[in-house]
């Protein structure tokens, strides 16, 4: 094992922003160097909305220069993770067709309704284990496919957005496995792409480039690109491509107790970590879904929207004047009136780009609900509904386990958020430990470490961040009744509301 200073960089790629970020290991230490952050802004492209994938690129390529810049030849490694589901279609070139899409259009929805209807929700559910919704690459393939627009006809070859960048680097072409477990293309059980799937849909198989394990080392550095870059010598691992694949990665999985994560950012995912699929009638009923992690074991988890709510309403108060960043929000929100309003974070009114606060005020309008007065009353409420929804999924979560749930672990940014995390301690009444922050770039690193034989084990490094870095305890406080009633969220979460 290897105990000399090594430099990995990690290339860390939000919904929001993206960033270059170099892990200096030493031993038993782990230290973060953010080197580049940049907007990861969408533009519009055919009508729909599309990552600027140049853009993206280039900031990859800007910051592994200042990378370089600062470290020189103590860069052992470059990897990657970033969201799922979205991707690129390439030609016999290897030239995309068109941007990548945005999870986010509209039309996916439809195209969920159509392929869940033909081919039926327990059958796909059985097939791949995933939760349903509307991003899922499944349903945004057959939305493409379907548009009287499409080029699919043209495509060779399927590309998820960071197989895309490591195919840039090296040449190499591959599907990394944590990413393409979330696609609804892909079979746990027979950990295989489901063929039957894409059959029914007469989306043919030849898209889908082959299937290759984290943790492993992908390549060297295409000629052009490593010396245009003076990293002829670094290799570039196959990290947990998926963002929440690998802050999982960065955490202890105890099995003397049922311990919760929350990887908790623009999304917050809320499961465990099991040694196999979990899919069955209750799973199905309660949404819950099986992706693949760095061991191949299984992130049994749900998706619940987190602080999209809050980036949503922070753009669309700008166009006001207001300049609010979340820590602003998050220290207004403390000290604002308690209303007993809640909303349903997940609910489809939610899930597209523009006018958040119009939005909520309309859903609580609705739902016949105390209106707030301000923008801070407005944000509590929002939290307060975050937490709620974690303890809604963390209850039937346990219902399907049969064991109660002990402690829960938050990782991410919104490790970070106090208000939230205390809302989740004393809503549940469980213990949060809050931390690593940056558990996404933490365990992007420690993929590397293991794939360049630097580390042994996941086990080993779990030690390493444990002495490296911080986590904060919350434990549960007593609360207002009158603001934290529990069988009002549930009763609002059974409201029909149309828009």
């Amino acid at each position: 094992m290897q105990t000399s200073k090594s430099v990995h960089i990690a290339i860390d790629l939000g919904a929001s922003s993206g960033r270059i970020i170099c892990g200096i290991y030493m031993g038993n230490n782990l230290k973060l160097d953010e080197v580049h952050r940049f907007k990861n802004t969408p533009i519009t492209s055919d009508g729909l909305i599309c990552w600027d994938i140049k853009s993206i690129y280039n900031n990859i390529i800007f910051g592994i220069n200042k990378a370089t810049n600062i470290y020189g030849d103590n860069i052992f490694s470059i990897g990657i993770d970033s969201w799922a589901v979205d991707f690129v279609l390439l030609d016999k070139n290897d030239n995309y067709l068109f941007y990548p899409r945005h999870y986010r259009n509209e039309r996916n929805t439809k195209a969920m309704e159509y392929v869940t209807k033909l081919l039926g929700r327990d059958y796909i559910y059985n097939q791949t284990g995933i939760q349903f919704m509307p991003i899922n690459t499944l349903y945004q393939l057959y939305a493409e496919k379907s548009s009287p627009r499409s080029q699919i006809h043209k495509a060779k070859t399927l590309l998820f957005i960071p197989d895309l960048i490591n195919f840039w680097l090296t040449g190499i072409k591959t599907a990394e496995l944590t990413n393409a477990s979330t696609s609804q293309l892909y079979d746990p059980t027979r950990k295989q792409w489901s063929s039957e799937i894409l059959n029914k849909l007469e989306i043919p198989i030849s898209l889908l480039p082959k299937i290759s394990p984290p943790g492993t080392i992908l390549g060297s550095l295409k000629r052009g690109v490593g010396t245009n870059l003076n990293l002829t010598k670094t290799k570039v691992a196959l990290t947990a491509t998926h963002d929440t694949a690998s802050a999982v990665a960065a955490i202890q999985n105890s099995k003397e107790i049922n311990s919760v994560f929350i990887s908790s950012g623009t999304w917050s995912l809320v499961g465990i970590q099991s040694d196999k699929p979990i899919i069955n009638n209750e799973s199905l009923k309660f949404g819950f879904t099986n992706e693949i992690g760095f061991n191949g074991n299984i992130r049994f988890l749900k998706n619940v929207t987190g602080m999209w709510l809050i980036q949503e309403c922070i753009e669309g108060w700008k166009s006001q004047g207001f300049n609010y960043s979340i820590e602003n929000l998050v220290d207004s929100a403390q000290n604002a009136n308690k209303l007993q309003s809640f909303l349903d974070p997940d609910h489809d009114t939610f899930q597209t780009h523009g006018h958040m606060p119009e939005k909520l005020f309309r859903y609580l309008n609705r739902t016949n609900q105390e209106l707030p007065n301000t923008h801070a009353e407005l944000i509590r409420i929002i939290f307060k509904s975050i937490a709620f929804k974690y303890k809604h999924t963390i209850d039937n979560l346990s219902h399907i386990l049969g064991d109660p749930i002990e402690k829960i672990r938050v990782v991410g940014g919104g490790a970070n958020n106090y208000l939230l995390n205390q809302m989740c301690a004393n809503i549940t009444g469980l213990e949060v430990s809050a931390g690593p922050i940056e558990a996404t770039a933490t365990g992007n690193i420690l993929g590397q470490l293991i794939a360049t034989a630097t580390l042994p084990s996941l086990e080993v490094g779990h030690e390493m961040i444990e002495k490296s870095f911080q986590s904060k305890i919350y434990y549960p406080m007593e609360v207002d009744n009158s603001e934290y009633d529990y069988s009002q969220f549930i009763k609002i979460l059974s409201k029909p509301i149309c828009d």
